[in-house]
């Protein structure tokens, strides 16, 4: 499937998760593009190519983080430190949505590709 074909309307799955905030998944967005691919914006982080865009990310407490998967290979968020959140597998264009309460820094990874890491910077 095409970033192009995906579908701007989708289901939505309550995951319930251990920790701290609100999970959702949500099945095929369509996302905002430039000359070189995805564009992200605002709480969006695109997984494309292997890489997340952006890698570090700042957000205010209560607004939520989504990660768009745009690679064909599943995907798997989850915390390694400061809260407590894993996503199921976020298929191909698929969005994983994750809200934090708390302020802090949170890091964390692909489960399936730990090398595939980032950080959120969570603000008042």
């Amino acid at each position: 499937m095409t970033r192009r074909g995906l579908s701007t309307a989708a289901a939505t799955l309550a995951i319930g998760l251990a920790g701290c905030g609100q999970h959702t998944i949500t099945s095929t967005v369509k996302p905002p593009k430039t000359p070189g691919g995805v564009v992200t914006s605002g709480t969006v982080v695109a997984i494309h190519n292997g890489i997340l865009l952006p890698r570090h990310l700042t957000v205010i407490v209560g607004h939520a983080v989504q990660w768009q998967n745009f690679d064909p290979v599943g995907r798997r968020v989850e915390a390694v430190s400061g809260a407590i959140f894993r996503s199921r597998v976020i298929a191909n264009g698929s969005v994983f949505s994750w809200t934090p309460q708390h302020v802090g820094t949170i890091r964390y990874r692909d489960a399936l590709h730990p090398r595939m890491a980032g950080t959120i910077a969570v603000i008042q």
